[in-house]
């Protein structure tokens, strides 16, 4: 059989086709026969590379995929069947796949650093000088407005907003008539609004 004949005859012949000599190369290789694996460098790099490049638009970015082309080439070349296409088919096929892995991963790498960079966007306005002192501005604001309750309505606003429970809750919690939960919240509500709209007329 040509496959265990004299290698470099075989690569020089000039009776044979280049998917004859892809046959052969992929059967050389997969008895990990490196001067197979650099001839078929030599016959495909180019083509390979202009598939990558064609999908990922990127040179550096496509001869990477090129050489993980050819090393998928080295560990899965008994992975090709013959009776499943020529081995021209399951080369280009594999460098597809490969150019297209790469550009998947380029996408998630640039969105999970799109994300980390708005992430730190958001930090560093969480946390800026201009962001606390409106916040410290805010709290004092809502303090004085406050003072303007009386305890009934401080007891359910503290337990409607800062304790989560519900209308009924803190009808049940307190011995209180749901409606006039509703109503001491509502009310408590407005003096807010009232006196933090009067604040914030004053600062204007």
């Amino acid at each position: 059989m040509l496959v265990e004949g004299d290698v470099v005859t075989i690569f020089s012949s000039p009776c044979l086709s280049q998917d004859d000599l892809l046959e052969i190369l992929l059967a050389r290789i997969r008895l990990k026969e490196e001067q197979a694996l650099s001839r078929l460098y030599d016959l495909l790099s180019k083509r390979v590379f202009g598939i990558a490049k064609a999908i990922l638009s990127d040179p550096d970015s496509a001869g990477e995929a090129t050489m993980d082309v050819f090393t998928k080439v080295w560990n899965q070349a008994n992975q090709y069947d013959p009776e499943q296409g020529s081995a021209r088919a399951w080369l280009n096929t594999l460098s597809r796949n490969c150019a297209l892995d790469h550009l998947r991963r380029h996408r998630r790498r640039a969105k999970i650093e799109d994300e980390g960079g708005r992430q730190e966007t958001n930090r560093a306005a969480a946390t800026s000088p201009e962001t606390q002192m409106f916040r410290h501005e805010q709290a004092a604001h809502l303090r004085n407005a406050m003072k303007a309750l009386n305890e009934d309505q401080i007891q359910v606003l503290s337990a409607a907003y800062f304790e989560g429970m519900s209308h009924n809750q803190i009808a049940r919690s307190l011995d209180k008539p749901l409606g006039t939960v509703k109503t001491q919240i509502r009310q408590a509500l407005d003096i807010l609004r009232r006196r933090l709209s009067r604040d914030k007329g004053e600062i204007l």
